[in-house]
């Protein structure tokens, strides 16, 4: 099947500023710089002018002057007879209609990060506003997201959290732009944004955004760097590219790539041709290479600036000799695998399937797995984050060391009478989702009698049910973080959406959901109850961790939680857990002070139960997670409690 593409050259949009060359926020990326280059409204309208892009300057509160100007953008959209694609800011909730008699089309810069909007826009929104305003616009308007990758200083964090918010709101189509270090701008010195790192973004948003256009916005660095993002982009596969560099129009010819052309803004669904437009608008590259040159114009280039590159029948032509050497650029390149070569196991989980000879206090239930590779994301309490500088085989305080994959699912079947269950923990790497059905299906064929939980992180719900459908039992959602402004500092993005997409899955699969509440990251034992409740109501399976401070990690110079703290929330999960009499009760700092019943009937509630066991899946005991073995006063105990141990621990709740 040939792979189709489409290069836009929007000389058929003008764009326009409503505020001249003003604006009231002066943001880091831009500070005015982009809008003084603008037209007005005074300025004449060229000829075969299509559509406009109405934009401009911000006032202070992140208003746009679109309903300002209601009434001459109305005259001149009667007369010309033009589309308007607009960016309006921020929107009242009683101005969506109004707004949505003048402009046809909104192009709306989405980020998921209230730290990024306060350092960039200089403005004081959640992200919950954010999303509230896409779902108002979208009801009205067509609306389609932009994502400026690098945005915050040329640092790559929040974005898949944008991309995974916005493919669950709905978005049909998403806009990736980069951040350009412009002179005259805070983020002039800045560097651009790490090449790998934002493929990786692209490879993301390809993965979420399967069926749906990706496009390549005009924003972006010129110059080699263009040039290899560009040949990039076509490699993982979007839709649509605003002025390609000759590089990447040179490199989709090679690969054979039907393409087509559009006139007008790279959003908007227009007349496609088949052949560029006579004059492409302002900044277009020349349409010949350079003399002497190759033509690819990648970094990687071979020619020298001399001589053009010759290329075997069937090469990709792009000749970067990293590709050369992983196979990954012409014809002859092997597919990937679908199952890594290569897994961890928790250190525990080594010993049970002797795989490594350790010698352990508290023998696992579980065989605990995690895929090898850095994470997308960059939680700051996670060994694992982007950001971290803790050693690879680390999550938590526990050791993973890599072993063959096919050594570790011949122990699997020749051990499974050793354990309960397998649990993997899942690193968002690339394409880590496409791999995920064919990993459990090889666990299964080693071990057909064991079941199977994965911990991911996705707000796709189609990526769930692919894993239900290949026979997992249960999918760990992790929530984490419990208060709202912590969640958006330590995980980046909306709690509430976070936390909406965790019990939709659940309402589709009942009692086969999980969730790990991390206590100790700035939240109120009111909070953690509160949650607990609601998930409760919802059949999540709760698993609690106490926040432990990981070398290498963000928040290392952060305090575990105090054990009296830990234990009272230990408590109120039994209670709700198992729907038993309760009336709890909190002083003004949201600490529990009461359970309802007198102490000596709690006691006897509680005996003989699993209240100070680690919580979550069955038979999930995880040892000496968030401790280290011969701690006086473990958080989670791996096996039952003595007395002397059930009495001390049930004292610390009145501590």
């Amino acid at each position: 099947m040939t792979k189709t593409i489409q290069f836009v050259y929007p000389q058929d949009t003008k764009a326009v500023s409503l505020s001249g060359g003003g604006c009231g926020l002066n943001c880091s990326h831009c500070n005015k710089h982009y809008i003084e280059q603008m037209d007005t409204l005074k300025d004449p309208i060229p000829e075969g002018t299509k559509s406009l892009m109405i934009s401009g300057g911000l006032q202070k509160d992140g208003k746009s002057f679109v309903l300002d100007k209601k009434e001459e953008l109305l005259r001149i959209k009667k007369e010309g007879n033009y589309n308007f694609n607009s960016h309006v800011g921020f929107v009242d909730a009683d101005e969506v209609d109004e707004l949505a008699r003048v402009v046809d089309f909104v192009s709306f810069d989405f980020v998921s990060d209230p730290a990024v909007i306060k350092r960039v826009y200089k403005l004081d929104k959640t992200v919950e506003e954010y999303i509230e305003l896409f779902k108002r616009l979208s009801q009205k308007v067509k609306t389609y997201p932009h994502v400026t990758i690098g945005l915050d200083a040329g640092r790559i964090h929040w974005e898949y959290n944008a991309i995974d918010i916005l493919h669950e709101l709905g978005a049909d189509r998403l806009v990736l732009n980069v951040l350009i270090p412009t002179p005259g701008t805070e983020f002039a010195n800045v560097p651009n944004p790490n090449l790998e790192e934002v493929r990786r973004v692209f490879q993301h948003a390809r993965r979420v955004f399967k069926d749906k256009l990706l496009i390549v916005g005009c924003m972006r660095p010129w110059g080699n760097y263009r040039s290899d993002l560009d040949v990039m982009a076509i490699d993982e596969g979007v839709d649509r590219i605003v002025q390609p560099t000759i590089t990447a129009r040179r490199f989709a010819e090679k690969k054979g790539f039907d393409i087509s052309y559009l006139y007008e803004c790279c959003a908007l669904d227009t007349k496609t041709y088949a052949q560029e437009p006579k004059f492409r608008g302002k900044g277009a590259p020349p349409l010949q290479a350079p003399s002497g040159g190759c033509g690819t114009g990648s970094s990687g280039c071979g020619c020298a600036s001399k001589e053009p590159v010759k290329t075997e029948a069937g090469c990709c032509g792009s000749h970067n000799k990293e590709r050369e050497e992983t196979g990954t650029c012409c014809k002859t390149a092997k597919p990937p695998s679908k199952v890594e070569s290569k897994m961890r196991v928790s250190t525990g989980s080594a010993s049970i399937l002797g795989l490594k000879d350790v010698r352990v206090q508290a023998k696992n239930k579980t065989i605990y797995l995690m895929n090898s590779g850095g994470c997308e994301y960059s939680c700051g309490f996670c060994a694992q984050g982007k950001n971290s500088s803790s050693q690879e085989d680390k999550l938590s305080r526990v050791t993973w060391p890599e072993f063959e994959t096919n050594d570790v699912m011949q122990a699997l079947g020749n051990r499974e009478t050793d354990y309960k269950r397998v649990c993997m923990q899942v690193v968002n790497t690339k394409d880590i989702f496409t791999k995920l059905p064919d990993t459990v299906k090889a666990i299964r064929a080693a071990a057909p009698n064991t079941k199977i939980a994965m911990t991911i992180r996705t707000y796709n719900l189609k990526d769930v049910d692919a894993l239900f459908d290949v026979g997992v039992n249960e999918v760990g959602l992790s929530i984490d973080a419990i208060d709202p402004a912590q969640f958006a500092k330590i995980k980046g993005g909306s709690f509430q959406f976070h936390k909406d997409f965790v019990l939709k899955a659940a309402d589709k699969y009942p009692g086969k959901i999980a969730t790990h509440l991390i206590v100790g990251l700035g939240e109120t034992e009111k909070q953690v109850v509160e949650l607990m409740k609601e998930l409760q109501a919802h059949q999540v399976i709760i698993a609690l961790f106490a926040f432990t401070p990981v070398k290498g990690a963000r928040m290392v110079f952060s305090q575990p939680p105090d054990i009296g703290s830990y234990r009272r929330i230990q408590v109120a999960l039994h209670l709700i857990r198992n729907n038993l009499k309760r009336d709890i009760q909190y002083n003004a700092n949201g600490q529990i002070i009461d359970f309802g019943p007198a102490k000596k009937d709690l006691a006897n509630l509680l005996q003989n139960s699993n209240v100070f066991e680690t919580s979550g899946c069955s038979d999930c005991n995880r040892p000496y997670y968030n401790e280290r073995a011969g701690s006086k006063e473990l958080y989670n105990h791996p096996d039952q409690l003595k007395i002397d141990q059930f009495n001390r621990a049930l004292e610390t709740i009145y501590t």
